[in-house]
């Protein structure tokens, strides 16, 4: 048992715990009927909803603590906020409560998603460094000087890797098939991935949506990508 400002912060983090888990669902529910409907808004748009979307369950979590914070009672005297925010005992945890139950479990579901992000982070860099090492990586310019990699291989692409330090690659492949104004556009626009930090905020975002189903977070990662 644990007693005093202890005690109120744990009682405070699982009524949080809680709200995050219901918002999380209700909004996995909402995302069939928006993620339906992306067609008909524009990026721009797309973009706000799907951050809003990703964070609102943190938001949501932050608020109910200042809502349910125990000085609160004196502005929201309502009866049945106090029996449910359990106002009477606040500054009292016992770990064979709910609160504890509440508290344990998300403890465990966050060292699962936590463990889970580690090993496929570490699996892509393990797969990038192996695409580099076999490839015969040579770093060359365009004709208004913009700097990039090639890698000798026979599938047309390009993309841009790295968190702080992005670089753009560009497959020998593809360069055979484009013209040289053409290659610069492709890596203009591969430029501007690294000037917005994509490839990081794409990491920031992957880590927000793993909290919903799998099912929701694989529509929210492919419209976030697109």
């Amino acid at each position: 048992m644990l007693v005093g400002s202890p005690a109120i912060a744990m009682n405070l983090l699982s009524i949080a715990v809680l709200a995050f888990a219901i918002s999380v669902g209700l909004l996995a529910l909402l995302s069939v009927l928006i993620i339906s409907r992306f067609k008909q808004l524009t990026f721009p748009i797309r973009k706000v909803i799907l951050w809003s979307f990703v964070t609102a369950p943190w938001w949501i979590a932050a608020s109910c603590i200042g809502f349910f914070w125990p000085r609160q009672q004196d502005i929201f005297p309502t009866a049945w906020l106090n029996n449910f925010a359990h106002w009477h005992h606040v500054e009292v945890f016992y770990f064979a409560s709910w609160h504890a139950v509440t508290l344990l479990s998300a403890g465990i579901y966050l060292l699962y998603l936590l463990v889970r992000a580690i090993y496929v982070h570490r699996k892509q860099l393990g797969a990038m460094s192996d695409l580099i090492q076999l490839s015969d990586v040579q770093q060359q310019e365009t004709q208004q000087r913009q700097r990039y990699y090639s890698l000798s291989l026979n599938v047309p692409t390009a993309f841009t890797s790295g968190l702080f330090i992005p670089k753009i690659y560009l497959t020998t492949a593809l360069q055979k098939r484009v013209s040289a104004q053409e290659l610069d556009i492709i890596v203009k626009h591969e430029m501007a991935h690294v000037r917005a930090r994509d490839p990081l905020f794409k990491l920031a975002f992957a880590l927000c949506a793993g909290f919903y189903p799998s099912l929701v977070r694989r529509k929210l990662l492919q419209q976030f990508t697109l």
